[in-house]
């Protein structure tokens, strides 16, 4: 009946007669079986279907992990058009927006839910999720989990433990990425059965052509001369899109500028550039025919574009992942792509610099050690570090400095990461019968606060530190039952 179901929803929802390749043993090993599962498929591979059919027949909440801001987006956008109840919850929501993404998981109406990693640290977000049934949690880009792995995100160890505290009933693991390193990993962290849990498909893909040249002299990288005479007659015969990926943020620039007299206008993406332009130079790739963009690798992820057909790396990859990620990117709808890569020995130093740069000298992680042991709490026992300056100060990149906290956190149990908490909310009724429920409410913690707020107008507002230390109240407890208030709809707020 379980399968029967997903079939149904399979053609009724998202158009297919069938599933692809080993999609139908995943669905069944999460519905059926009740188990966790690993997918390894590559680029483009159908990993989204394998979770959001399984959510459209279970009861309950699908919660997706996801880093991809601009993916979650398009998934959700394509699920809505679709007449799925789906949506994301992020930063860039209003907060009427936010308001009703948390209403409908609240109330049960919402099937699949997109957050970002860091979301789990947010305390507000993890008190409304503990009350909401899980009945799956799909981890997008899982790899990041693995300290093997090149993408590797601190915030990622924490969803294991968020997924036991949780109670979630199954947990589905995807990845394009996977090493045998990587995969151990997340089987270990998940509980996933090695054998029986992971499901791979072959990488291999006949319709990509791989090219590989030399530029071995340091005149002919210095002057670029050599690749530019093979990119503009490469880039010239494309039929489709096409990206050129660079080591450094400069180089981008430096390539669509020396692309330009030639005739190929491309556009430049990289992760300094802002975050409108960035968007604006992915949606007009997204609706190009023959566009050419020139980025880092920073370009790429969470776009799915079907008809991409030549990728260049104009350098030597970071990583043998990285590689395949990112040519896996060329044509993803079955038709010949042609993939280049410019090898040459100067890249060798910079990217050994890339990789030695994420390693911290002794001196430097003891001093930060001293900072963050004797660093003395604040009132309510809460410790305020700032990441960015001590990244600065002891010279320690901010990835590896989140892989140190995470340690403390979860192999020494020294902290808690949470988000900054407000200390001071500003409270407005959003209607009479609300606020007559917020004034009934006789819970401590609800008795605290009322005793601690001051009238401003026609509002109230409260200190909720203050309060706390005042009625010998955890603050938590104060700022999740005003949390409460506003979830349901009683009041409108402010903080800060």
């Amino acid at each position: 009946m379980a399968m029967e179901n997903a079939h149904k929803v399979l053609r009724d929802v998202f158009g297919h007669d069938k599933f692809r390749l080993s999609q139908e043993q995943v669905v069944k090993r999460l519905l059926v079986d009740g188990q966790n599962a690993l997918v390894l498929y590559p680029t483009g591979g159908g990993k989204s279907l394998c979770f959001q059919v399984p959510a459209l027949c279970l009861e309950g909440l699908t919660l997706v992990i996801s880093p991809l801001l601009s993916l979650m987006k398009d998934q959700v956008d394509t699920l809505v058009d679709r007449g799925v109840k789906a949506a994301n919850l992020d930063s860039t929501l209003t907060m009427e927006k936010s308001r009703w993404v948390r209403e409908e998981v609240i109330s049960g109406k919402m099937k699949i839910l997109y957050v970002a990693p860091e979301r789990l640290n947010n305390e507000s977000f993890i008190q409304m999720m503990s009350g909401v049934k899980i009945s799956l949690l799909a981890v997008d880009e899982s790899h990041c989990i693995s300290t093997w792995g090149a993408s590797f995100r601190p915030d990622y160890l924490k969803i294991a433990r968020f997924a036991e505290e949780m109670d979630v009933e199954r947990v589905l693991c995807l990845t394009a990425t996977g090493t045998p390193d990587v995969a151990r990993d997340i089987c270990t962290s998940f509980v996933i059965d090695p054998d029986a849990g992971v499901f791979r498909i072959p990488v291999f893909r006949h319709n990509l052509a791989l090219r590989v040249e030399s530029a071995d002299t340091l005149e002919d990288k210095a002057s670029l001369d050599l690749q530019y005479c093979r990119i503009v007659p490469f880039l010239k015969s494309r039929t489709g899109p096409a990206i050129v990926y660079v080591t450094l943020q400069k180089q981008a620039q430096e390539v669509a500028d020396r692309l330009l007299p030639h005739g190929l206008q491309a556009t430049v993406y990289h992760g300094g550039l802002g975050h409108d332009v960035r968007e604006q130079v992915q949606m007009d790739f997204m609706k190009s025919g023959k566009g050419i963009v020139c980025a880092t690798i920073a370009f790429g992820m969470g776009i799915d574009k079907a008809n991409i057909r030549q990728v260049v790396h104009l350098h030597m990859p970071k990583t043998l992942e990285g590689y395949s990620q990112e040519i896996g990117r060329a044509g993803r709808d079955g038709l010949p792509s042609t993939c280049l890569m410019f090898l040459s020995a100067p890249d060798i130093p910079i990217l050994e610099g890339f990789a030695r740069g994420d390693t911290p000298s002794q001196k430097d992680l003891q001093l930060w050690t001293q900072e963050v042991s004797l660093k003395d709490p604040a009132k309510d026992g809460s410790l305020d570090f700032n990441h960015y300056q001590q990244s600065k100060t002891y010279d320690i990149r901010a990835n590896t400095l989140g892989l140190c906290y995470a340690q403390l956190e979860l192999d020494f149990h020294y902290i808690r990461a949470v988000t900054p908490f407000y200390s001071i909310y500003d409270i407005t009724a959003r209607s009479t019968t609300g606020w007559q429920k917020v004034l009934a409410d006789s819970s401590y913690a609800s008795k605290a606060v009322q005793r601690s707020w001051r009238s401003k107008g026609t509002s109230y507002t409260i200190d909720v530190v203050v309060a706390a230390e005042s009625s010998g109240t955890d603050r938590k407890d104060l700022a999740r039952v005003i949390n409460d208030w506003e979830l349901q709809g009683r009041y409108d707020s402010g903080n800060e």
